[in-house]
């Protein structure tokens, strides 16, 4: 049997509800929502060739920027949300082939509609930059834009002909079924530690338990655990990454970095160069803690499983949900009255899911959904002081995805 997480006020976690998206799996909403994407998209497509076209005239140009990429929005909106309550049912509920079945339909179905909308950016990018700051200089709404046609512009040496484009957006619902197995695997894994059967956040969080051997037995119970899965994580990790290999070859990325580089708009020399300041320091820094820690344990080197081990024997203190709240709360109010307020909606709203439970896959993230509905927050809260930096962290994120919705998916994509 699985031994109960001892958590302070279980019952208290809140569980997200979704239906402010849509009420279950046959919503007739979720058709509808698809409809509309589509017609947006089918309206964008139908300007197919009109921006070449117009290149030498600046204001109709423009208009057609404008256009095109209010269009775009309004098909992203439609297949981000119905994308996004997939993505967030399933995430509870990895052992349901059901939700299963359904986020891999709902992946193929926004992806054959996007797909055919793929010319937008490709054909924007055969225009030259001064044609483009002549076209916003003429229809000043489109200046609006600026920041993400920079952001396309980013990717012009990367691109592939539209045929390849397709192939790939194409295959990308099956290829995304890699992350899936991936994920209901761990979902669905159980650590045999001593005479209990914990699941995998249960088991990560028993690494940080106070006694020694108690770390020791977690430690080896998830070893086996992942050992007896090694063939499929390993299988899911290997195809995706020569996937990624592939393609960035194709793509004529310089190393595996290059296109996430892009996408955050940062130097590769800056990155390399944080990288190589923090491997310098890890003697002066990261060595020396765990030296310092081994000796206050007593120990002359840590093992594995006491790398996030308290320093003393005691219990470590407990965070009760609404504690944990108010430490967040008050920590951002200190950061600006607006902060905290935004933040408090997420707790009197049922838009936090932080109950652990079984099926539910591991870790945390904030959904923004799209730029007209609002984020929701997943992790898995047991109560310890990491738990509420997570709970702080996600809520940094929910926080800025609610304060950037105004501005459009263009412009909440941008960081």
């Amino acid at each position: 049997m699985n031994a109960p997480a001892k958590i302070p006020d279980l019952d208290a976690l809140p569980q997200w509800r979704l239906d402010d998206l849509y009420s279950g799996r046959e919503d007739p909403r979720i058709d509808a929502d698809l409809a509309a994407a589509k017609a947006a998209n089918d309206a964008l497509v139908a300007l197919k060739g009109q921006f070449v076209g117009a290149r030498g005239t600046p204001a109709k140009l423009g208009q057609l920027i404008d256009r095109g990429v209010r269009l775009y929005e309004d098909a992203t909106n439609g297949l981000w949300s119905v994308g996004a309550y997939a993505g967030l049912a399933s995430s509870t509920a990895r052992d349901d082939p059901a939700w299963a079945k359904f986020e891999g339909d709902l992946r193929t179905r926004s992806s054959q509609i996007a797909a055919e909308s793929l010319f937008f950016t490709l054909e924007l990018n055969e225009l030259e930059d001064a044609e483009l700051e002549a076209a916003i200089n003429a229809h000043p709404p489109a200046a609006r834009w600026r920041p993400w046609l920079r952001r396309v512009r980013l990717a012009r040496p990367h691109e592939l002909t539209a045929d390849l484009e397709r192939m790939l957006v194409d295959r990308g619902p099956a290829v995304a079924n890699w992350t899936r197995l991936y994920d209901e695997t761990l979902a669905r894994l159980s650590a045999r530690v001593g005479r209990e059967r914990l699941t995998l956040p249960e088991t990560l969080n028993r690494l940080s338990d106070p006694d020694a051997a108690r770390r020791k037995s977690a430690a080896n119970g998830l070893a086996r655990a992942l050992a007896e899965r090694e063939s499929t994580l390993s299988l899911c990790l290997n195809t995706v990454a020569f996937e990624k290999q592939v393609e960035d070859r194709w793509r004529r990325y310089a190393d595996p970095a290059a296109s996430r580089h892009i996408a955050n708009e940062v130097d590769a020399e800056a990155v390399n160069a944080l990288e190589a300041a923090v491997v310098e320091a890890y003697p002066r820094i990261s060595h020396r803690y765990y030296r310092l820690k081994a000796k206050v344990m007593g120990k002359a080197a840590l093992d594995h499983w006491d790398r996030n081990a308290p320093l003393t024997a005691a219990a470590p203190r407990q965070y009760g949900w609404a504690e944990a709240r108010d430490m967040v709360l008050d920590s951002f109010s200190a950061l600006a009255p607006k902060f905290a307020d935004t933040a408090q909606t997420f707790f009197a709203q049922p838009w936090i899911d932080a109950r652990p439970r079984p099926g539910k896959q591991s870790g945390a993230y904030s959904h923004p959904v799209t730029s007209q509905r609002h984020p929701f927050v997943f992790l898995n809260y047991m109560g310890e002081r990491r738990d509420v930096l997570t709970l702080a962290h996600e809520l940094g994120h929910a926080v800025h995805q609610t304060l950037a919705r105004r501005r459009g998916p263009c412009w909440r994509t941008l960081r």
